[in-house]
């Protein structure tokens, strides 16, 4: 019997850490942003990432990751993170796009943008979105929320976020 409790308690923890650990926080955005893409794609499959797009021409590479998270409670979230490098003669940047649906993940980046020191730089108000620009005067991050409509009908809120450039 305990050891039957025991296998369960593993296997519960197991499960549950694995749920978490498909979000990503903007520290681990801003390494994306700037690691081989090697290790990105390493640390996109440990966060349960599935690779669902890839392309390349002469000056851009464009990936596209996508994530699909089931609760115990039976609700969903779906993320995707796409990073595009770019080059020319004289520069090289990569953009790491990060797209949520979770609410409390979007507060929770809120919180990490307020503990270090960034502020509000700029906002654009459009129909269905808000663009916000914050910044701690070394270097700038971009988070959009939109309102879209699923096939269904119902409007959800997406919640994007812009590292690197």
């Amino acid at each position: 019997m305990t050891r039957s409790l025991l296998v369960i308690l593993i296997i519960t923890i197991t499960f549950s850490g694995a749920l978490r650990a498909q979000s990503l926080t903007i520290p681990e955005l801003k390494q994306i942003s700037a690691m081989p893409v090697e290790k990105i794609d390493t640390l996109l499959k440990r966060k349960t990432f599935r690779l669902l797009e890839k392309e390349k021409e002469d000056n851009l590479n464009l990936v596209y990751y996508t994530s699909l998270e089931k609760t115990p409670e039976g609700a969903t979230w779906v993320r995707s993170i796409t990073y595009i490098d770019a080059t020319s003669k004289n520069a090289k940047g990569r953009l790491v796009t990060y797209r949520t649906y979770r609410k409390k993940e979007y507060q929770e980046m809120m919180a990490w943008l307020l503990k270090n020191n960034f502020h509000t730089a700029f906002r654009n108000e459009m129909e269905n979105s808000t663009h916000t620009q914050y910044t701690d005067g070394k270097e700038t991050i971009l988070f959009k929320v939109t309102k879209q409509k699923l096939p269904s009908g119902t409007m959800v809120l997406s919640y994007e976020v812009e590292v690197g450039g």
